[in-house]
């Protein structure tokens, strides 16, 4: 059991948390930010009616290729999670699910997740809770675009559509065409913190000292060049035995700037 837990909606709200702790004095130091984290794969969506928020609230949904970021925070007694618990109605409302989380620097974690028991496709958000959740999500420099398409009721864009490179994909390598096939817009020059190990016909990066060079692609159908990726670097899933390479994040530097961008690293031990 992991003491991790991704906020992503309104326990994003310290003021939020504290109010609801005070109405049934327990204690709000019980949960600790840890930093960012991310949802791969999944996507926001307002699925439920709420009736102490008079309005829909927020949930998940799949979608290959999209992340959903939010805040991870450590729970640092029983008392946590049953206040917790409490606030999110499990099991009533909401129900509890141990979810891989990717870190902004290509690490991992195991967290908790809090989902709608019975989601229905799409429920308008109560205002109130609408400006709660983005308040919360512009105090901590989070993305506030996908809330506001699903608000109303619109398909978001893609929070990540960017591929870091730096072994057969690259231009002028075997397998870029793979890329080539489901589209790109963009190539840039890129370099990642990490290094470079050898598999014998290709290269894997790892933590490390010093930086890996390589190439930034922004993908024109990010769910069509991930599905195709997967399959090309042997990744069958999140946390899956017969995995070649997993999927993470890291943050590239470009010569326009900073950008999150999806990887591939091999599935060794002491790789991360």
């Amino acid at each position: 059991m992991t003491d991790l837990t991704l906020a992503y909606g309104s326990n994003l709200s310290r003021d939020d948390w504290k109010r609801f702790c005070s109405d049934r004095g327990a204690d709000p130091s019980v949960l600790k930010r840890v930093g960012r984290g991310f949802l791969p794969d999944q996507e926001l969506v307002f699925s439920r009616w709420s009736e102490g928020r008079q309005g829909g609230v927020l949930g998940l949904r799949p979608r290959l290729g999209q992340v959903v970021d939010g805040w991870l925070y450590r729970v640092r007694s029983a008392e946590g999670w049953r206040e917790l618990d409490a606030k999110e109605g499990v099991p009533t409302a909401y129900l509890r699910r141990v979810e891989l989380v990717l870190r902004p620097d290509g690490r991992e974690a195991r967290a908790v997740i809090y989902d709608v028991r019975r989601p229905e496709r799409w429920v308008e958000p109560a205002p109130a809770y609408f400006d709660l959740v983005r308040g919360a999500r512009e105090l901590l420099g989070l993305d506030t675009t996908m809330l506001d398409a699903v608000a109303s009721d619109e398909t978001p864009q893609w929070l990540v559509r960017d591929l870091f490179v730096y072994g057969t994909l690259r231009r002028g390598q075997g397998r870029h065409a793979v890329l080539e096939a489901v589209g790109i817009e963009q190539v840039l020059p890129a370099t990642v913190p990490g290094s470079l190990i050898d598999l014998g016909d290709f290269p894997g990066i790892v933590e490390g000292p010093g930086f890996v060079e390589g190439e930034c692609v922004t993908l024109s159908d990010p769910a069509a060049a991930i599905a195709i990726c997967d399959e090309v670097e042997g990744f069958e899933g999140w946390g899956k035995p017969g995995n070649l390479f997993r999927r993470a994040l890291i943050h590239c530097k470009t010569n326009d700037g900073p950008r999150l961008a999806w990887h591939y690293r091999p599935c060794l031990s002491g790789a991360i």
